[in-house]
């Protein structure tokens, strides 16, 4: 399931990380994280994400990012004014 948001910020923004491969017209683009980058587990709780552990052939753990689990949870937050990363787990 693909789903599409179209907002317009009407002044600044500071953020720390763009997510997917929004539309934006502004002169220089950010630097943009894959919906599927492991660096997503930098930005979000893992309870918001659709993350997989596995090991390879050689036993090594692996883990992989697969998107959001659940969009309403994820407006949920932001209607609440709620971080999608806890600060207990952003300083670990």
């Amino acid at each position: 399931m693909v789903e599409h948001h179209h907002f317009t910020i009407g002044g600044a923004l500071s953020a720390n990380a763009v997510i997917g491969r929004p539309r934006l017209e502004i002169a220089t683009p950010p630097s943009v994280i894959d919906i599927d980058d492991l660096r997503m587990l930098d930005h979000f709780d893992r309870d918001l994400l659709r993350v997989f552990d596995d090991h390879d052939d050689n036993g090594n753990a692996i883990t992989y990012v697969d998107g959001f689990r659940d969009f309403r949870e994820l407006k949920r937050r932001v209607y609440a004014g709620l971080p999608f990363r806890a600060a207990e787990t952003r300083d670990n």
